[in-house]
């Protein structure tokens, strides 16, 4: 019965599932999903960390269906579309992909899941959430195959998640803070302790804490606490003395309260620390501070137990702390001596230094001297004490030593440590030897020695003694060996006391440089240098230069400047200043009408009349700043001008004036008048009002003129007045006067050419007419329609890559200038070997006056080179007599280096004798000779082909081809004779002829040279023309002197510049057979030039 139920049950939970399956259909939620938005969400991650097969970067779509699939009941089609939403910043497409998993408990077993196909960072740069990517939304469209013509859309809310992948930053880092020293335990004192974090939630949830120190006296780890360890407030722990200590350092430490994993680590850098498995760095070895006192490594922690595992490093500083564990070192490990015999009792004579050094720190490393000492009963003979140099110690003899005598004292050098039972010690042996007197020179203190000294102090004066002694006690004598200039000191040869012999005058020598020498009884010395430097003393009355002055000024004017008056004092410093005063002993009543400054300026202090006085007289004072000061006197006359009463009225008091814009700087623009009634005619012109600060205006004769270009499209009416300087303060009608100008429009911009073709290439051969450029673009900014606008062209200059330049080069070209457009006026090949040609091209415009603009125009001549046989342009080819017609006998090429198809095509012509001519043929265009008819017509041993290869720019070379028959005699004399056909001197001729009309007058042009090996008539050429390019048949002739080897060629008719003449010139020998006769020929070019 059991059994029966727990089948009933199971059965029921089968049919319950299939009847679920048969209720979804495809592209709907899944079973509780009604919301038909989809919210999702995945993990950032970085390079590193990133795994697509990880559940952390992908997330369920909840569409049910099979996307992809065929089956009709459960297939579906799901794609990415974006939304307004979407960042802009996101590409869909690179980032997230569909994918589909098998689902346990799915109606279809499997659905499709979002997931990322890279890394994606949420945090962004900014430690506000601004630029964080947080969330992106899309939509999923899904097509069943069930309902092909209905499209459902999802919007998708993906959310990315955080996860600790920055370190927090403190905020205004480091901090000062200040605290009393009464401030009482749990006083705060400083809460502007702060941190960002890029991350987000927990991940930036900051704990503070205070770092423990490293002991010493300033650490402040134990003196303050941090009590709320989310707040970076510290509070007073323990109570404060500003006498034991004044300053305290603490290290705050930052730590994100997220959840952390488990690490390793390790230290590269240093092998002499180590960190444990909690992240205290250890001690891995004995540390020397001497070699060590600072250790920087790096400590990197990687993640344990992740399957990309991620890592991170920090550089960390420890500073090591001195122990004391040098003893001192001395710099010699002994030291020797010398002093004289004699009792040092009352006059203690010093030695020598020692100095040792200590490698430790601090008092661990000060060194106090000791003697513990001395050989010899000499304990009483002998001091140490501290010398003044830093770390080093005096010994002195204090007591009486005899010749011979000597000692050996050993001194000790101990450290400062505490504990004291813990100090180092080390100590060096002194060896000191009595020696009899006469054996050591004077010893002076130093080298150098500078003093200063006034020029006041009277003759006799004691300045200075030299700091000398001898080491053996003997008397000294003291002497000046140089730079006692005028004898000015004397110095005591037996005491070294130096005093002034004469009076000292700064201005006249303001320093001395002594040498001074000290010699003893036994004939040593010692040398030393002193610098003495003159102070100065007020010993010099300033002096007006000149003594007298005179100004003038106008009656009438307060504060007004009438001139200034100089003075110099020969002193320096206080005493060299001068200060300015007037005397009252200056004339009746003038004293007071005037002031000076401090820089001698004499100004009016009340106005001045006229006619009441007309000059006055005072008398300035120049008194130094020296304690006792010094006076010099100047006098000066003062003339006071009349200013005349009448105010000037103007003749015209309206005046407009038209000026054409863009005139020179200091152009007149009009002009005003005033008459003046006073006797004397005193006018001075000036503004008044209105816009004037572009115009100067002549004080005297009133003429304006401007003092910038004016510009009408700036501005083109200026209105101001003029008044004059007697008269601007009435109120007169005609006191002032109203000018206006207008600035009338002129041509204020040049035409500007624009870019030209920089890459212009043409053949040489191109014909004369031939547009070179069809047109130049030319901007002018001037009104459009104008006469300011109107551009025409010409060419200025034209140079070409020639050495020497063609003087004419202008007439190879014409521009026409109206639209700039470029020709051919003369044959490129007229002005043979110019590569390229520099046109500068000028276009002005039809303003007044015009303006105009150039540009360079360059131009390259592709230039055609002649085809050529190899040397020695000849071959030679031997044939059987039995060869069969129509088979070849050989190709004979010529090379063209040209690079250009209108030049490179090279075709092929043969001359010949008649005989030879109807055995062999020779294709025009690869040079490939054959044999046309039998041999067996002929029976000549050889025959003489002349190959004329010319390419299709007129150019050409000519080699022979010497065809052998074999089994055939050479002597036989009937085919012996004429082998060998005319051979001209050149393979082309060239020549220049002027323009103009020759057929009155033939014009020789040429001669043309040939010559042929064969004998007799064989070897006689005759010379004839065959053929004029360009229509010239009529225009040239050839005269041969009888059968001579030269042929000369005249021009018998008009030619034009520009034009270009081929002439083929034929060479025939003049055999007796017809048949065997033998020609060449040679083209010569004539070019016709201005």
């Amino acid at each position: 019965m059991w059994n029966q139920t727990h089948l009933m049950v199971l059965i029921l939970l089968v049919v319950l599932k299939s009847h679920a399956v048969k209720s979804q259909e495809p592209c709907t939620r899944s079973s509780g999903f009604t919301d038909p938005n989809i919210a999702g969400a995945v993990y950032e991650s970085s390079v590193l960390q990133f795994d697509p097969n990880s559940p952390l970067y992908r997330t369920d779509t909840t569409i049910e269906g099979i996307n992809g699939g065929t089956d009709v009941n459960s297939g579906v089609t799901l794609t990415i579309a974006r939304t307004q939403a979407t960042p802009s910043s996101v590409n869909l497409n690179d980032l997230i992909e569909l994918v589909t998993e098998t689902v346990s408990g799915s109606p279809f077993g499997r659905r499709t899941y979002i997931r990322l196909k890279k890394e994606i960072d949420r945090d962004g740069t900014s430690f506000t959430a601004v630029d964080d990517l947080d969330t992106i939304e899309f939509e999923i469209s899904c097509v069943s195959l069930k309902s092909p013509t209905e499209t459902k859309y999802f919007l998708v809310q993906l959310e990315i998640r955080d996860i600790n992948d920055n370190t927090p930053i403190f905020v205004n880092a480091p901090y000062t803070a200040s605290v009393d020293e009464s401030a009482p335990v749990g006083t705060t004192v400083y809460s502007g302790i702060s941190t960002t974090d890029l991350d987000a939630g927990p991940n930036k949830e900051i704990e503070f804490a205070i770092v423990a120190g490293d002991g010493s006296i300033n650490d402040g780890s134990t003196r303050f606490l941090l009590p709320i360890t989310s707040r970076g407030e510290i509070v007073v722990r323990q109570p404060l003395d500003f006498e034991s200590v004044q300053s305290y350092t603490l290290t705050i430490s930052a730590t994100i309260s997220g959840e952390f994993g488990t690490y390793s680590y390790t230290v590269s850098g240093t092998s002499l620390f180590r960190v444990n498995r909690e992240g205290y760095v250890e001690a891995a070895a004995s540390i020397n501070y001497e070699t060590n006192p600072v250790v920087t490594f790096t400590v990197t922690g990687t993640e344990v137990g992740t399957q990309n595992p991620r890592s991170g490093s920090v550089q960390v500083t420890v500073n090591v702390r001195d122990l004391n564990d040098n003893a001192p070192m001395f710099e010699a490990p002994r030291y020797t001596d010398t002093i004289v015999e004699g009792d040092y009792t009352t006059s203690n004579q010093v030695l020598l230094d020692v100095k040792a050094t200590d490698d430790d720190s601090g008092a661990f490393g000060d060194i106090a001297y000791t003697i513990q000492s001395v050989s010899n009963n000499g304990t009483s003979k002998f001091t140490i004490q501290p010398s003044s140099q830093q770390g080093q110690a005096t010994i002195s003899c204090v007591g009486t030593v005899a010749e011979g005598g000597i000692y050996v004292i050993m001194v000790q050098a101990t450290d400062q440590g505490q504990p004291i039972a813990e100090r180092r010690s080390t100590s060096v042996p002194v060896e000191v030897t009595v020696t009899p007197l006469g054996t050591r020179p004077p010893v002076i203190d130093a080298a150098v020695f500078t003093i200063s000294v006034s020029e006041a102090v009277p003759i006799g004066s004691f300045l200075w003694t030299v700091p000398a002694r001898d080491p053996e006690g003997l008397p000294l004598t003291f002497s000046i060996t140089a730079g006692n200039v005028n004898s000015d000191f004397i110095i005591n040869s037996t005491t070294g006391e130096l005093n002034t012999a004469r009076r000292l005058n700064r201005e006249g020598t303001p320093q001395y440089t002594l040498n001074i020498q000290v010699l003893d009884q036994s004939g040593l010395t010692a040398q030393t240098t002193l610098t003495i430097i003159v102070q100065d003393v007020n010993d010099n009355n300033p002096v007006f230069i000149p003594t007298s002055y005179t100004f003038s000024v106008f009656e009438g004017r307060t504060n007004e400047p009438v001139g200034t008056v100089t003075a110099t004092d020969s002193d320096t410093g206080a005493n060299a200043l001068v200060n300015y005063q007037i005397s009252s002993y200056s004339s009746t009543d003038s004293a007071n009408l005037f002031f000076i400054t401090s820089t001698g300026a004499i100004t009016t202090v009340t106005a001045l009349d006229y006619e009441v006085k007309q000059r006055h007289v005072i008398l300035v004072l120049g008194t130094d700043g020296g304690v006792s000061s010094r006076t010099g006197t100047a006098t000066v006359t003062i003339n006071v001008q009349d200013v005349q009463d009448v105010i000037p009225l103007f003749t015209e008091t309206n005046i407009e004036r038209s000026i054409p814009e863009r005139q020179p700087t200091g152009t007149s623009v009009a002009q005003v008048l005033a008459i003046d009634q006073d006797t004397v005619d005193s006018i001075t012109y000036k503004f008044s009002t209105g816009d004037f600060s572009v115009f100067n205006i002549n004080s005297n004769s009133g003429v304006i003129t401007n003092n910038q270009l004016l510009q009408y499209e700036t501005k083109s009416r200026y209105v101001f007045t003029v008044t004059t300087a007697e008269g601007e303060s009435s109120n007169a009608l005609s006191a002032t006067a109203t000018v206006t100008i207008n600035i009338q429009d002129i041509n204020n911009y040049p035409p500007v050419i624009q870019a030209v073709p920089s890459n212009l290439q043409f053949l040489e051969n191109i014909p004369v007419g031939t547009e070179l450029l069809s047109s130049i673009t030319v901007t002018d900014a001037d009104a459009p329609n104008t006469a300011n606008s109107r551009i025409t062209f010409r060419i200025t200059s034209v140079t070409s890559s020639a050495t020497v330049q063609n003087p004419n080069l202008l007439q190879w070209f014409y521009i026409n200038p109206e639209t700039g457009k470029i020709t051919l006026a003369r044959s490129f090949q007229e002005d043979p070997g110019v590569n390229s040609y520099n046109i500068v091209v000028n276009v002005q415009d039809g303003g007044v006056p015009p303006l105009s603009f150039s540009s360079t125009v360059t131009m390259t001549v592709i230039r055609n080179t002649a085809p050529f046989f190899p040397a020695p342009k000849t071959t030679t080819i031997t044939i059987p007599d039995t060869k069969q017609s129509g088979s070849e006998v050989t190709t004979y090429t010529a090379t063209d280096n040209d690079g250009r198809p209108e030049f490179n095509q090279v075709t092929y012509s043969m001359v010949t004798d008649a005989t030879a001519a109807s055995l062999f043929r020779l294709e025009p265009t690869s040079g490939r000779i054959t044999l046309i008819s039998s041999l067996t017509a002929d029976d000549a041993p050889q025959y003489l082909l002349t190959i004329t290869a010319t390419d299709n720019g007129g150019l050409s070379d000519t080699g022979t081809v010497t065809v052998n028959v074999m089994n055939r005699n050479l002597n036989d004399s009937k085919c012996s004779t004429n082998l060998n056909s005319p051979r001209f001197l050149a393979p082309v001729y060239f020549v220049n002829i002027k323009e103009g009309d020759y057929s009155l007058n033939d014009k020789q042009l040429i001669q043309v040279s040939a010559t042929d090996n064969d004998d007799g008539y064989d070897g006689n050429i005759l010379f004839d023309i065959q053929s004029v390019s360009n229509n010239g048949n009529a225009k040239f002739k050839l005269e041969q002197d009888r059968l001579n080897t030269n042929a000369n060629i005249f021009c018998s008719g008009t030619l034009n510049r520009g034009e270009t003449y081929v002439i083929m010139v034929r060479a025939s020998d003049q055999a007796l057979q017809m048949d065997r006769r033998r020609s060449s020929s040679v083209p010569v070019e004539v070019r016709v030039v201005p």
